[in-house]
């Protein structure tokens, strides 16, 4: 179970307990209904900076778990898929999260928002206590040096969690080449579901449930032969059925749509 169930209290008042008590073997991850852990050892550019999201997170929100900062489906994608969208303002407030150090976080968010206006928050979780307090960590050192926050979104409204949309293959780092095809139906198919929650007023996504595709929208294992073809025949099928709402693929269209097919999912 998240970890955090086992204890009656969700306040710990010393980050180093925290990564004592926050963990699970086998893990389970967070689930709709836990409540966002009350902890502060997360930073917003400098380590003078410490933030709480339970704290900060009492009305509407997102919080977007990522492996790394500077990565390159993080920085080319993933997160500007959200800047770019045009009902942001619509979740709340919004918060990136990476187990980095806060100057590094600090900088990412200034390449990836240089007019510093999406409202779009960037903390460092630099040891990985927030993270691991989600039971969403993983062993990443072969590639980072350290553990890593999968990649996953939580829709939080009142300081719980409302939608809880996670990827399942950590980062690809198996070391082999993964096909363009493969990476680019992976990260629509995870975008999709994570941006048809109700915060956004949309609904589905193109027939996508927490179950997969339904028969008649999105295959998710179509050869496409680029991520444009995959967008525009997806939104055309959708509209084709009468599907009321495209606010995922109208998202991501132009975010990622020339994003050059890279060799890893990163």
């Amino acid at each position: 179970m998240f970890a955090a169930r086992r204890f009656a209290a969700r306040t710990i008042p010393r980050a180093g307990q925290a990564a004592a008590l926050f963990h699970s073997t086998p893990p389970s991850f967070v689930r709709v209904g836990d409540e966002v852990p009350d902890l502060m050892v997360l930073f917003e550019n400098l380590p003078s900076n410490k933030i709480n999201l339970a704290k900060e997170l009492t009305g509407k929100g997102l919080i977007i778990g990522t492996p790394g900062a500077f990565s390159p489906a993080c920085s080319a994608a993933h997160v500007p898929g959200f800047i770019k969208h045009q009902k942001l303002r619509d979740a709340g407030k919004v918060f990136v999260v990476s187990v980095n150090d806060p100057f590094v976080t600090g900088a990412w968010s200034r390449m990836i928002d240089p007019e510093q206006t999406s409202g779009i928050r960037f903390l460092a979780d630099p040891k990985g206590e927030f993270t691991k307090a989600l039971d969403l960590d993983f062993d990443a050192k072969a590639i980072f040096g350290n553990i890593r926050s999968k990649r996953y979104v939580l829709v939080i409204e009142d300081g719980k969690v409302k939608k809880a949309f996670i990827e399942p293959d950590n980062t690809g780092l198996s070391g082999k080449k993964l096909q363009g095809r493969r990476f680019f139906r992976d990260r629509i198919f995870f975008a999709n579901k994570a941006l048809r929650y109700n915060s956004f007023e949309g609904g589905e996504c193109f027939g996508i449930d927490e179950c997969g595709p339904r028969e008649g929208y999105l295959d998710p294992y179509s050869d496409y032969q680029s991520l444009t073809a995959m967008l525009e025949c997806n939104l055309k099928r959708n509209e084709a059925v009468g599907h009321p709402v495209n606010l995922c693929l109208e998202g991501y269209r132009n975010s990622i749509s020339q994003t050059p097919e890279p060799s890893v999912s990163i």
